[in-house]
């Protein structure tokens, strides 16, 4: 019993060592104006969408022993896939924006939250003053200087005859280094084809079918103030940004399905090798809540910024979806199993999975 708690209490403390990210600077992108904040946020948020959602349709290998019809086993795996390096920054003059343009048109190219931390280029108002100077100017956020997102969850299998069931958690916790919390729960179902085949030897080939879907939701509070502006010299603020600026709040919502076919093949004793191929699919909902400050120049070319509050400035949804191919090698005892997984997409990368057969 001693060692049964042990494990589990590793268990808790791997699943709190999730993704080093931060996403809260896109809020800031808001204070453009509403409609270029939207596509500005969305196109930094983008390959953390798709991170997300493909880490999450990843499919779940569980193998089929041949003589053992029943078991349960609860374990830990972390998945990571990494976004093209293409994926990593976004064009400014590609998001159709109408009130923003870079102000040096050799530097169009952005950070996206999966770019590096340290580069970021200057966005300025379309509008001209009488001297031709924009009426304002500021930073886009670097990135989190990660190229993808892991996705670590405790997981439990049961299985029983020709069907494997699994379940997986991450419970719900803060992000290290960030206010960001998570939770996320995900499910599958396997189905064992080799015994329906007659051109199969069950005893050392095993041919199965699956499906997964998935939720991820994410959160945290902000604080984006009135500031951060870099105004014209004959430009002046006016409007009126009363806030109260203590009820702002982003959130993410992920859902995510997938469907796969695995080949897998015996080794020896306690080892076998596997391939598989499927799709995955899912979705993502991004919200500020809250009350916001916003920017824009004021009607009729006045040589002035109005500031004011919006409330609940942000709702984008998008999909996303992939083809993708895996392969790996799984090792089975009496009383533990180890699973490396590489997967190829569009998204590619790994994952590691390991466990306790509870029976």
């Amino acid at each position: 019993m001693r060692n049964k708690k042990l494990f589990f209490g590793i268990l808790w403390f791997i699943a709190q060592v999730s993704f080093a990210q931060e996403v809260a600077p896109g809020a800031e992108l808001i204070k453009a104006s509403v409609e270029d904040g939207e596509k500005l946020v969305a196109a930094y948020l983008r390959p953390l969408n798709k991170a997300i959602i493909f880490s999450l349709g990843e499919s779940n290998y569980q193998a089929f022993p041949y003589k053992n019809k029943q078991g349960l086993s609860v374990g830990f795996k972390t998945v990571f896939l990494v976004a093209p390096p293409a994926q990593r920054v976004y064009d400014v003059t590609t998001l159709g924006l109408e009130t923003l343009e870079p102000a040096d048109p050799n530097r169009v190219h952005a950070q996206t939250i999966l770019g590096d931390s340290l580069e970021t280029i200057t966005l300025q108002s379309t509008k001209k003053d009488p001297t031709g100077r924009p009426y304002y100017s500021f930073e886009t956020p670097g990135g989190s200087g990660y190229p993808g997102f892991p996705l670590p969850y405790i997981e439990l299998t049961y299985r029983k005859g020709r069907f494997n069931f699994s379940g997986g958690m991450i419970p719900l916790v803060s992000v290290p280094t960030t206010d960001l919390k998570i939770i996320m729960f995900k499910g599958s179902v396997n189905y064992n084809l080799t015994p329906l085949v007659n051109f199969l030897p069950e005893e050392k080939t095993e041919w199965s079918v699956g499906i997964s879907s998935a939720y991820f939701h994410g959160y945290t509070l902000l604080n984006i103030e009135p500031g951060g502006i870099v105004l014209s010299p004959l430009a002046t603020l006016t409007g009126d940004t009363t806030g109260p600026y203590d009820n702002q709040k982003f959130l993410l919502y992920y859902f995510s399905g997938s469907a796969y076919t695995y080949l897998a093949h015996r080794l020896a004793k306690h080892w076998r090798v596997f391939g598989g191929m499927g799709f995955v699919y899912g979705s993502a909902i991004l919200k500020l809540v809250g009350r916001y400050p916003v920017y824009k120049t004021a009607p009729g070319g006045m040589v002035s910024v109005v500031a004011e509050d919006i409330v609940d400035p942000l709702f984008v949804r998008e999909f996303y979806g992939q083809p993708y191919a895996e392969a790996g090698i799984r090792g089975d005892w009496k009383r533990f199993y180890v699973q490396l997984q590489g997967n190829v997409g569009i998204y590619s990368g790994g994952s590691l999975a390991l466990g306790y057969k509870i029976f």
